[in-house]
């Protein structure tokens, strides 16, 4: 990313990227096929050393609380049409 700031993604080429990385071009594109990969990949990285991921998946117990509770309402609904 230094390389983007001082010289611009413009100007960014793999030449620069594996000179900088003290590796070939031919490792560089082994990893990644463009140049545009290799930033995002990067950008990704930093994002999440600075904002990690939040785990937003609900617990079990919650998701068994919900199956249970719509179980429930549905057999309720199948009682009182069962009565009609």
């Amino acid at each position: 990313m230094d390389l983007i700031g001082r010289d611009g993604y413009g100007h960014l080429t793999m030449e620069a990227i594996a000179r900088e990385a003290g590796v070939s071009k031919q490792t560089l594109y082994r990893w990644w096929p463009t140049k545009a990969a290799i930033v995002l990949e990067a950008l990704s990285e930093g994002a999440a050393a600075i904002a990690p991921a939040v785990d937003t998946a609900p617990s079990a117990p919650i998701c068994v609380s919900f199956c249970v509770a719509r179980w429930r309402v549905r057999a309720g609904a199948m009682h009182v049409c069962s009565q009609r």
